[in-house]
């Protein structure tokens, strides 16, 4: 949506592209750190170590703060026995009198046997997933809910690019994020600390986060700069962390940043974010949906010009080395017969 003083004009339409480009750029860069991969079982499944997180050093302890934001989904999915997640993010990017918004929204429910349905969804696309046993279903936009075997496909990422929402959206403020005044609360009928989120005045104040070492290549690189460009201006809001698994529960936070993209009104970037747990084993079983197969294009022949091999002249290289065919038998040329009316 973009906006100026009276009605939408054209003549803007360049501001309008640079902001959705800063957009892009700043959407890859948040999603361009993954968690650690945890041990392999030998079916293939992910084991996670679910020891205690010491809840109440949080906010003084760097790498308990690490352990509960990069927690992946799988991880939290062993620790609750089922649950739905919820999320719902909104970025202005503003410069001038130009103004940009985006609203994304990502929801996971997940029951006690690892089935999952997923929905992400950005003003420009939808996606929806079910993971149902060992069936895969996959729906882009208004398309059909197309299904196909789990084992042709990473499932376990469409649940941790929704979970991962929370930590991008606090990360944007690792410079000088600081988490004060524990305080105990109920998040989904379970007993959680809540911490209020403020910046530090300096970033020697601040609780630095140790930034795990990233196990895949994302498909997009992380554009150069860009964070250091990122200025954060101010940050309200909590998180609530539950005190026996150390899952974080609940996330609510509104934030300004600036980025230095130019010396004359810089790109201002305002957020707004607001996630959930709920339903902590309550959940019921995620059923198959209604799908159709997967389309597969058929398969191209080895050989392109194999239909038209009989009426292409031999390789004479092929044709030396091929075994001579047999003569044909000739057989003898019979007499004449004496026309009708010859004498004998």
């Amino acid at each position: 949506m973009l906006r100026s003083d009276g009605p939408v004009v054209k003549k803007h339409a360049h501001a309008r592209v640079g902001i959705l480009v800063l957009l892009g750029i700043g959407l890859a860069a948040a999603s361009c750190r993954t968690p650690p991969t945890p041990t392999s079982h030998r079916s293939g499944k992910p084991v996670y170590d679910t020891g205690a997180i010491a809840v109440d050093k949080l906010a003084t302890d760097a790498n308990v703060l690490a352990h509960v934001l990069y927690m992946p989904f799988g991880e939290a999915a062993t620790r609750l026995p089922s649950l739905k997640y919820t999320a719902h993010s909104t970025f202005v990017f503003s410069r001038g009198t130009e103004e940009y918004e985006q609203t994304d929204t990502s929801t996971v429910v997940q029951d006690s046997q690892g089935d999952f349905h997923v929905v992400l969804s950005t003003p420009g696309s939808e996606l929806e997933v079910y993971l149902v046993g060992d069936t895969l279903y996959v729906r882009q936009d208004q398309g059909l809910l197309r299904h196909k075997p789990r084992r042709d496909v990473e499932a376990n990422n469409w649940t941790d690019v929704a979970f991962s929402s929370a930590r991008k959206a606090v990360e944007l403020f690792q410079p000088r994020l600081k988490l004060a005044e524990a305080r105990a609360e109920t998040v989904a009928g379970r007993a959680a600390t809540r911490y209020n989120l403020t910046l530090a005045a300096n970033s020697a104040d601040s609780l630095t986060i140790p930034e795990p070492l990233p196990t895949t290549t994302g498909a997009v690189a992380p554009p150069a700069r860009w964070r250091e460009l990122a200025r954060p201006l101010d940050l309200r809001g909590f998180l609530w962390v539950d005190n026996a698994t150390g899952v974080l529960m609940k996330v609510s936070i509104t934030g300004r940043l600036e980025i230095a993209d130019r010396q004359v009104r810089p790109t201002q970037l305002e957020l707004r974010f607001d996630s959930e747990i709920q339903d902590v084993g309550k959940v019921a079983s995620v059923k198959a949906p209604e799908s159709v197969a997967e389309f597969r294009r058929t398969a191209r022949p080895k050989n392109l010009l194999s239909f038209f091999a009989d009426h292409l002249d031999e390789d004479p290289a092929n044709a030396a080395a091929k075994p001579a065919k047999p003569a044909a038998e000739t057989k003898p040329v019979d007499e004449a017969e004496p026309e009708d009316g010859a004498d004998n």
